[in-house]
């Protein structure tokens, strides 16, 4: 096998991996997206560890942490 052959199988397993790490990523997102829905609709609360402690959060507390997260993390990325 030529080296340029084995350079293409490469870049093709690791744009598979990407694909599948996104396609991961997004189901993550979809599972949490309906997890904050069923805990809405239930009225009840997400218990969550953070730093060492446990912690008790409404799903609405949970969606304005993870959009001041969101936006946080945008500000932090390079222009």
């Amino acid at each position: 096998m030529k080296d340029s052959e084995n350079s293409n199988i490469t870049m093709t397993t690791i744009e598979e991996q990407i694909a599948l790490k996104d396609k991961i990523m997004a189901g993550f997102d979809l599972v949490y997206q309906r997890l904050l829905e069923f805990k809405k609709q239930k009225k009840s609360v997400l218990v969550v560890m953070e730093e060492g402690e446990i912690v008790f959060l409404t799903p609405e507390e949970a969606e304005k942490r993870d959009e001041l997260e969101r936006q946080q993390s945008s500000d932090t990325l390079p222009q």
